[in-house]
C-alpha cells in the first residue's frame, strides 16, 4: 500500500507510484551519517557508473536546473518530508535549491522522480541491483513517519528494499566533525564543540530505523579500520551489498583532513572574519603549505568526557546488535581510521 497524505500536493509521480508497470530488482539505501566514509562510496560509485552498471548495479543520476551539480543525496533525504507532508528542513540545502514552500518542494521531487522513474524504466533485465546513498537520511528523518512512506515508496519500485547504515566510534566521530565545521567556516574552539555536541546518541538512531523496518532489513556495520575489508571503507561497502568492486577505479576524493596546523591556521582566520564581522563562508582556502603533518587528535581527558557520556549508549547497541562482542569498539579513545575517508 502507498502512503498517499494529500493528493493536492502529491505530485502524479508520487500518487501513482503503485501504477509502475514492472518493478526492478533489488534496491540498497546506504543510510550515510556524516563522517562514516560517506563522501568516499559515493565518490566510488559516481566514477565507477558505468563499469557498475555492466555487473549489474545501476547509480542513479539525479539533477536539477537550479543548481550545477547531481542532487540525488538531497532528493533522498528531502523525499521523506514531500511524502510526509513537510518541508525539510531550513538551512544550506533549501536555500541552495530554492525551497521556499511545499509546492518549491513538490516541483523539485517532480523534476527528480521523472528522472528516476525514467532510468529505472531503461534499466536492462541484467541490471538487478540499484544503490542509493545519502547522509542526509541519517542526519534529517527523524520519525518512523518519514521512514515508512520512504520505504513504501521505495517498494512500489523495487521487489526487494534492504538498508545499510556505518556507526563510528563517538570520539573520533565528534573530532572529525570538529575539523569539518571550522573548514567550513566555524570559529568555536574544540573544547566548545565537544560541549556542545559529545552526545552522539547512536542507540536513538538505530532504533529509530531498525524497530521500523526490522532488523533483518537494517544492517549494521563498523567504521574503523580494522573491522573493514580490507581496512578499506570501499572494499567493506562492497562485500556488504555483495557487489564485485575488482578493476573499478579507487575512489579520488577531495574530502581530506587537514593536519593540526593547517586546522589551527583556518580556525585562526574564521575567527578572525566573525571578529570583523563578515560573512561566514561555506567553504574557504586552503593552507597547503601546512597541509603535511600530523592530523588533530584529541587528548585523553576529552576522549574520556565523550566516551563516558557515550558509554551507556554503546552498551546498549552492542546487547541489542552486536551481543557477540565484549565492546562495540577495539578501542574507546581512537580507532584511528584513515583521514582519507573522512
Amino acid at each position: 500500500m502507498i502512503l498517499v497524505l494529500d493528493t493536492m500536493l502529491m505530485s502524479p509521480s508520487l500518487a501513482n507510484a503503485s501504477e509502475l508497470a514492472v518493478k526492478s530488482g533489488r534496491c540498497v539505501v546506504h543510510i550515510g551519517l556524516n563522517k562514516t566514509g560517506t563522501t568516499t562510496v559515493q565518490t566510488w560509485l559516481e566514477q565507477n557508473r558505468d563499469r557498475l552498471r555492466d555487473r549489474g548495479v545501476h547509480t542513479p543520476e539525479v539533477r536539477s536546473s537550479k543548481v550545477d551539480f547531481p542532487v540525488l543525496l538531497h532528493f533522498l533525504g528531502i523525499l521523506p518530508f514531500q511524502l510526509t507532508n513537510h518541508l525539510a528542513p531550513r538551512g544550506r540545502i533549501r536555500r541552495r535549491l530554492n525551497l521556499t514552500t511545499l509546492q518549491d518542494q513538490k516541483e523539485f521531487c517532480d523534476a527528480c522522480i521523472a528522472q528516476f522513474d525514467s532510468q529505472l524504466a531503461d534499466q536492462t533485465a541484467e541490471q538487478n541491483t540499484t544503490i542509493l546513498s545519502s547522509e542526509m537520511l541519517g542526519g534529517w528523518v527523524k520519525t518512523q513517519d518519514q521512514i515508512r512512506a520512504l520505504d513504501e515508496w521505495l517498494h512500489a519500485r523495487f521487489d526487494r528494499v534492504d538498508y545499510l547504515v556505518y556507526l563510528r566510534n563517538p570520539a573520533d566521530w565528534i573530532l572529525s566533525r570538529f575539523t569539518q565545521n571550522v573548514k567550513h567556516g566555524a570559529a568555536v574552539s574544540l573544547d566548545s564543540f565537544i560541549e556542545r555536541n559529545r552526545h552522539a546518541k547512536l542507540f536513538g538512531l538505530l532504533n529509530l530505523w531498525s524497530d521500523t523496518l526490522g532488523a533483518d532489513r537494517v544492517q549494521i556495520r563498523l567504521f574503523q579500520r580494522d573491522e573493514l575489508v580490507n581496512n578499506d571503507i570501499v572494499d567493506d561497502f562492497c562485500a556488504a551489498v555483495d557487489i564485485d568492486a575488482t578493476g573499478t577505479a579507487p575512489a579520488i576524493s577531495e574530502n581530506v583532513a587537514p593536519s593540526a596546523r593547517e586546522l589551527r591556521a583556518i580556525l585562526v582566520r574564521n575567527r578572525l572574519r566573525k571578529a570583523l564581522r563578515l560573512q561566514r563562508r561555506e567553504s574557504g582556502t586552503r593552507f597547503s603549505w601546512l597541509a603535511n603533518g600530523t592530523k588533530l587528535t584529541l587528548t585523553a581527558d576529552q576522549s574520556a568526557r565523550i566516551n563516558s557520556i557515550n558509554a551507556e549508549d554503546l552498551e546498549k547497541i552492542r546487547i541489542k546488535y552486536f551481543p557477540e562482542r565484549t565492546t562495540v569498539f577495539a578501542d574507546p579513545l581512537n580507532s584511528h581510521i584513515a583521514r582519507k575517508q573522512d
